[in-house]
């Protein structure tokens, strides 16, 4: 195998993949205090019609289909599975909570008899299921010029469906075939380019974004189980960088289309020798308590304090859920992700 492959650094737990996907969670922030406030937002100039928070989100799924295919190849399926359980739902079942008993009654308009009587407070409940998310609760957020509780979280269910797909592929053993998972990127990639799937509509799903979601996840799929052919090298990550800075002039490429640059460059930031982002996570992963925690907290700001500037919401409200995801990571996610072991878990890998 090459020196500079790929697969030369993926066992190293010094990686910056961590802290990319902070970066990725404050690029939703970003994009969020310009479309709170109705605000023209900021584009990235070398993807056609693309929002940084968007950015963020490809970000985000194309390092879940990496580290979800080298987890599974280090563990059973029923293992990975449990650890996915534990890496969602946690910290999700107390930002619910909290939505429902500690937000709710601080902002909203009406008494707490009329909040807690209406049936749309206990719907929210649903949020859980993660197919199913409320977007309001009742008299919060109305004076806001967009009303809804906490809209970042329709990713999820996105995210969790994929996480099954690769459960299924790993059970089958399907997983272990490199070209099939590769056939599988390249058709999810291919009805992306021709837009093959966006009239297909069932059941409130849109199985274009689906498609979409899945081109970025599946190429991170991809890229781990062909570790030893991809070379990090710098003259490589410069050529994709004036590739990036030429696309600019020329409005881009298109989001399908970007899946290969992005890839490249997520994964020579990630694995390179030269490049140190780990300082920017040396307190632990608040990457997903950031990304959940981030709507409600800029919402509750302009509860309070009305329209402001972009970048005053975007530093206020990244110091504040900074904090609130650093607590999310040390009290709830850090602990629940020590259940991994668990004897039922054991027992059903005997």
């Amino acid at each position: 195998m090459n020196k500079s492959a790929l697969g030369n650094f993926t066992d190293s737990r010094n990686n910056n993949l961590t802290a990319i996907r902070l970066i990725a969670a404050l690029m939703v922030l970003f994009y969020h205090s310009f479309s709170l406030m109705l605000l023209p937002d900021i584009q990235v100039l070398f993807i056609q019609k693309t929002q940084w928070g968007t950015m963020g989100v490809f970000i985000f799924l194309l390092i879940s289909g990496f580290l979800i295919t080298k987890s599974v190849e280090n563990n059973n399926s029923i293992k990975y599975f449990w650890s996915r359980i534990l890496r969602i739902f946690p910290a999700l079942i107390v930002l619910v909570l909290a939505t429902i008993f500690i937000l709710g009654p601080l902002v909203t308009k009406f008494t707490l008899g009329e909040y807690y009587s209406n049936p749309e407070t206990w719907s929210y409940f649903k949020t859980l299921s993660l197919y199913v998310i409320p977007i309001h609760l009742p008299g919060v957020f109305t004076n806001n010029l967009n009303s809804m509780v906490n809209g970042p979280l329709w990713t999820l269910s996105y995210l969790f469906t994929f996480y099954l797909v690769v459960f299924v592929l790993a059970a089958s053993k399907i997983l272990r075939n490199k070209e099939l998972i590769l056939g599988l990127f390249i058709l999810s990639f291919v009805l992306c380019i021709f837009k093959a799937s966006s009239s297909i509509n069932t059941l409130n799903i849109t199985f274009s974004n689906y498609i979409t979601l899945f081109t970025y996840f599946s190429f991170g799929m991809v890229l781990y189980l062909h570790r030893d052919q991809i070379p990090i090298r710098l003259d490589i990550f410069l050529f994709v960088i004036i590739l990036l800075i030429i696309a600019s002039v020329y409005h881009g490429f298109s989001i399908t289309l970007a899946v290969f640059p992005v890839g490249y460059l997520i994964m020579f930031l990630a694995y390179s020798p030269s490049v140190n982002l780990r300082w920017l996570t040396k307190w632990g992963d608040f990457s997903y308590g950031f990304y959940i925690w981030a709507w409600p907290i800029q919402q509750t700001i302009l509860n309070y304090f009305g329209k402001m500037n972009p970048w005053l919401l975007f530093l206020s409200s990244g110091i504040i859920t900074y904090c609130i995801a650093a607590l999310s990571w040390h009290l709830i996610e850090k602990r629940m992700l020590k259940l991994k072991s668990l004897r039922i878990v054991k027992t059903a890998l005997a």
